[in-house]
């Protein structure tokens, strides 16, 4: 059973139309998190800086791996399924660290900002389990999604 925009996705110039703005996107991402790097002091700064750039990073590999190549039987492969978990952990950590810091600092005036941090992490930690629970018994009941 094929995806009806990934067949669309076999024309040459709609690929390069989808890649080259998805590019810059995740490029500009890249860039504006590492530029925090040199002007954040504590180490867990960097930690969550790090974790925000691999996560960015493997998804636009992901993304890019899919576009370029749709092959199917190799994204149901147990490496796949081992970087999207690996790459949903790393920004549930990097959320969770971001938030507790977040909460008690003094640029966390606005109530509003306080109520929209507990939110998008809620809403994470909540689709969490759901994710791995999708990769890892559709693979461990039949190989297959």
């Amino acid at each position: 059973m094929r995806c009806y925009g990934v067949s669309k996705l076999r024309d040459l110039p709609l690929r390069i139309w989808v890649i080259v703005p998805l590019t810059l996107i995740f490029s500009a991402a890249t860039v504006r998190l590492a530029w925090n790097i040199p002007c954040s002091i504590a180490t867990i700064s960097k930690v969550i800086l790090a974790l925000s750039i691999a996560v960015t990073l493997i998804c636009y590999a992901f993304i890019l791996r899919l576009l370029i190549n749709p092959n199917w039987k190799k994204l149901k492969s147990r490496s796949v399924r081992i970087g999207v978990t690996a790459a949903v952990t790393g920004g549930l950590v990097a959320l969770t660290l971001h938030t507790i810091r977040f909460l008690p600092s003094p640029e966390a005036t606005h109530i509003l900002s306080k109520v929209l941090a507990i939110l998008l992490l809620a809403a994470l930690i909540s689709v969490y389990p759901i994710i791995l629970r999708f990769i890892w018994t559709a693979w461990k009941n039949k190989g297959e999604i």
